[in-house]
């Protein structure tokens, strides 16, 4: 594993320093992204004092997004500077909007339960003071941190049944942190930039295997999550500017496929996932608030999710990507077996398919199976390159988890945990 940032030496009631060389990585937030981080460290992120009063939040996107306001935070924890991303809604009664305080708990739960470097880390919750504080915030054009600071108040993230009682009423007030990958772009950059010339080098060397640790990924937690809203804009394909990566999958200690890729693909967005069990009891804790009734799950604060509706696991679901990428497919450099893989894609919203028919891929199973198979015709290796570095190994089990609590169980959680091995 990557070195411990721990400075064993230092006494621990002294504020702990760091630096970039100590961590061995070039950006601080993919030590913190590949788990090479400390309980301490991690513990900083619990204050504000961490922005700098005189540095402004940016907007992390220039398009007019319908429901959130996402802005990107720089912070300085132990004498490193660390780039999160602020999601809050935009205070307008003409929408109605995922609730962050369900997309916290989710996101909290894919912290916990989900050993994949496939996800983005939740990392807090905050609550803006009033509506006027919001708006101060999502509508202007410059805010500084002193400013967010002012109208921010932190969460007590353990006294949960205060966020259940007030995550009807309050619901646009809450606004949630995430690490934020530093070198991304979603997969919709790559349908529409066909004109780059390393974005026809990602269709023809490197499509394969960006689907394959998506659908690699779901299918390891195919019985315990549903992502439900996998759209281009949710699914993104990090990079780290001059490396490349190294991935073994294993499944019941078998090596299934090994190839190399400048990409490491994320999945982000969980306002409208689904955790086998735990979105259930969540849900069922809310709504027991008196401001979330009748109507919990349909008009109050909970525009997609619904006690009734939306809230199994579906195993054929999250083939919309795939489905999307098909519909295109004539239009990019990508190899024969991908092509012929994307024309046997079935899928209808919210339908599920337990057994496909042969050869048709109607479920991630399918997907991952056809995938592999692609895969291991033609793995991409850069040899001899010398125009990228080799930056580290990920070493991913894909077991399938049956439930959330087989993830309890030591032997079964090592089955499905990664491991990330520094070059």
């Amino acid at each position: 594993m990557v070195g411990d940032m721990v400075d064993r030496k230092s006494n621990e009631k002294k504020k702990a320093t760091y630096s970039l060389k100590q961590l061995k990585c070039p950006h601080s937030n993919v030590c913190l992204d590949l788990g090479v981080y400390s309980s301490e460290f991690l513990r900083g992120f619990r204050s504000l004092d961490r922005l700098k009063n005189d540095t402004n939040v940016q907007d992390y996107v220039n398009e007019d997004n319908l429901n959130s306001k996402l802005q990107i935070l720089q912070s300085i924890i132990h004498n490193i500077a660390l780039t999160t991303m602020l999601k809050s809604q935009k205070n307008d009664t003409q929408y109605l909007y995922d609730n962050m305080v369900y997309e916290f708990f989710i996101g909290m739960m894919l912290n916990t339960f989900l050993q994949t470097p496939n996800v983005i880390k939740t990392i807090n919750i905050f609550k803006y003071k009033s509506f006027e504080h919001l708006d101060s915030i999502v509508s202007s054009i410059k805010v500084t941190n002193k400013e967010l600071k002012q109208c921010l108040v932190t969460v007590n993230k353990k006294n949960y049944r205060t966020l259940f009682e007030n995550s009807c009423k309050d619901y646009r007030l809450y606004c949630i942190e995430l690490l934020l990958v530093p070198y991304y772009n979603d997969i919709g950059y790559y349908y529409n930039s066909l004109q780059n010339s390393d974005v026809q080098s990602f269709w023809k060397y490197h499509a394969t295997s960006s689907l394959f640790q998506l659908y690699s990924f779901l299918r390891t937690y195919q019985r315990i999550f549903t992502h439900y809203d996998l759209n281009s804009g949710n699914f993104l394909v990090s990079f780290l500017p001059g490396y490349y990566f190294k991935y073994v999958y294993k499944e019941n200690g078998e090596t299934k496929t090994t190839f190399e890729s400048p990409y490491l693909v994320k999945v982000i967005d969980y306002a409208q996932s689904v955790v086998e069990k735990l979105s259930q009891g969540i849900m069922k804790q809310i709504c027991l608030d008196r401001d979330c009734q009748p109507d919990c799950g349909t008009t109050k604060g909970y525009y997609y999710m619904n006690l009734n509706t939306n809230l199994g696991i579906n195993v054929s679901q999250d083939l919309s990507t795939l489905q999307f990428i098909s519909n295109y497919k004539d239009r990019f450099p990508i190899p024969d077996c991908l092509r012929t893989l994307l024309s046997l894609v079935r899928y209808t919203p919210n339908h599920e398919v337990i057994s496909s028919e042969y050869p048709y891929i109607e479920n991630i199973e399918d997907a991952y199976q056809h995938l592999l198979a692609c895969l291991n015709q033609n793995p991409w290796t850069y040899g001899n390159d010398n125009t990228l570095k080799f930056y580290g190994t990920f070493i991913i089990q894909t077991d399938i988890v049956e439930s959330i609590e087989s993830l309890s169980d030591t032997k079964r959680k090592k089955n499905t945990a990664f491991k990330f091995i520094k070059n």
